[in-house]
């Protein structure tokens, strides 16, 4: 086994904590939990990624789960617990190959910390380890470089990536860690926040030295530098396509994924057509196109008011695919239909929208982003970019008040409660103008929701503080996730 790198790997002279985010760690390159051989630590490892992407996928639609992952210190104390706990019993119970699996244990011990933010942590245990000899995995160096970038702490993932190839640190030089890299960079600031020219700069640095260590891209470098494309101020699909060819000339076969991000580039871009004509090269070259894959064209084409164009595309999913619904956890469906009330509303006002939800209504296909889309035309929220994509269509203050409060009846109507984010979002439309008793509704549902929220994640830490003293028995932690709301 090759000697264990020197003490300059650690790196735990900066200090923040990161308390909140809003995107989702998991990516390729990251722990595999079919790979894990403790099975307590391989379904700690899925669920802790279960009750991430939930916790994602409700920042994203604003409901009541919202991130309470993040937002309870206890909830990720009661995680870290378990974590510690299991790789002390590893440590205990470690035969003829105890450094690589006391190894194993400590990396997802990291991977723990750096998936709930607490990247200070993370570096102490990745210093425990260098400390006794245990050779951390490329992995290990991934989760630690993207939680910089999340943190913020593009500095310290700098000095971290630089004290790994100082110290010629097995898998320092691998696609992984230069991959991880990249994603530091291209992650350093919260959706949907875009990124400067000089802030991307240093990411396509990484991939010219990648190259210079001769270190092939792979699959992920190329999904990473799409989606890059896609988060700058103004989407560059011109390097997008370029990297494509590149990708394709290498004999790397694109894959859902870099199909799907590359729809991304083509949405923000406004190139919706083009995006379409790739999507039918994509599906006729025999990949396996997901539905995610349209639903950045088709938001464009609904912000400006295509219908034709809505259709066609929703028509070319559902034929595709088999599907009129988005790939989704369990009950979170997001039915594709719900860009027809956007297109309609944008193009003919709320009348519009309302009559496509009501015909929606009919066959079953309302869900809570339905209503955000009919709220959105019924104020005159506009939709990202291209600047003035979207205008407000100028009716006068009382008629869009109106409108707002008949998509809040129509709601309630349909028994959908409305989200944490739009709660408030009314509150704040009806308080300034005057309606204090729907305010006050609105409020009392924000409150409501709250303590739901905050019950729900007591609920959790408890599942897991139980899971810590039972040997590791996390059925009840999954009977909660399958329970949340």
């Amino acid at each position: 086994r090759a000697a264990a790198p020197p003490r300059r790997l650690c790196s735990s002279a900066a200090s923040t904590d990161l308390d909140s985010a809003a995107d989702s760690l998991h990516e390729p390159d990251e722990i595999d939990a079919k790979s894990v051989q403790s099975p307590a630590l391989a379904r700690a490892v899925r669920l802790l990624l279960a009750q991430e992407s939930q916790g994602v996928a409700a920042d994203a639609a604003g409901d009541a789960l919202m991130q309470s992952v993040l937002l309870n210190p206890r909830l990720c104390d009661a995680i870290l617990r378990f974590f510690e706990g299991q790789k002390d019993l590893v440590e205990a119970s470690a035969g003829r190959d105890a450094d690589a699996a006391v190894g194993e244990s400590y990396a997802l011990l990291i991977y723990a910390c750096v998936k709930l933010r607490r990247l200070d942590q993370a570096f102490v245990h990745f210093d425990t380890m260098v400390r006794r000899g245990l050779e951390p995995d490329p992995r290990v160096f991934a989760a630690l470089l993207k939680g910089c970038g999340r943190a913020r702490q593009l500095k310290r993932g700098e000095r971290f990536f630089e004290s790994l190839l100082d110290a010629n640190a097995a898998g320092a030089r691998s696609a992984t860690a230069y991959n991880a890299l990249i994603n530091m960079y291209s992650h350093q600031k919260q959706r949907p926040a875009t990124l400067l020219p000089h802030e991307v700069s240093n990411a396509w640095r990484a991939v010219d030295r990648m190259r210079e260590a001769g270190v092939a891209p792979d699959e992920v470098t190329y999904n990473s530098l799409i989606s890059l494309c896609s988060r700058m101020r103004s989407a560059d699909l011109p390097r997008a396509e370029a990297m494509h060819r590149e990708m394709d000339g290498s004999g790397i076969s694109p894959s859902s994924i870099t199909v799907a991000t590359l729809m991304q580039v083509y949405g923000r871009a406004d190139a919706v057509p083009r995006g379409r004509a790739k999507l039918v090269e994509a599906v006729e070259a025999g990949v396996q196109v997901d539905t995610f894959a349209w639903r950045p064209l088709l938001h464009r084409a609904a912000c400006r008011g295509d219908v034709a164009l809505t259709e066609e595309l929703l028509a070319q999913m559902e034929s595709v695919t088999g599907k009129a619904v988005f790939d989704s956890l369990r009950h979170r469906l997001r039915h594709a239909s719900n860009y027809r009330i956007l297109a309609r509303g944008v193009k003919d006002g709320f009348d519009a929208a309302e009559a496509a939800l009501r015909a929606a209504r009919d066959v079953g296909a309302v869900d809570p982003l339905s209503y955000a889309f009919l709220f959105d035309v019924a104020i005159g929220t506009k939709h990202s970019e291209p600047r003035g994509a979207w205008k407000p269509d100028g009716s006068p203050n009382e008629v869009r008040l109106a409108h707002a409060n008949r998509a809040w009846e129509m709601m309630a109507e349909d028994g959908i409660r409305p989200s944490i984010s739009l709660c408030h979002r009314m509150f704040g439309v009806w308080a300034g103008n005057g309606q204090i008793e729907r305010a006050e509704e609105a409020f009392d549902a924000m409150r409501t929701a709250s303590a739901e929220l905050l019950a729900s994640s007591h609920s959790l830490a408890q599942a897991w503080e139980q899971a810590a003293t039972s040997g590791g028995d996390l059925a009840v932690v999954a009977e909660s996730l399958e329970a949340a709301p």
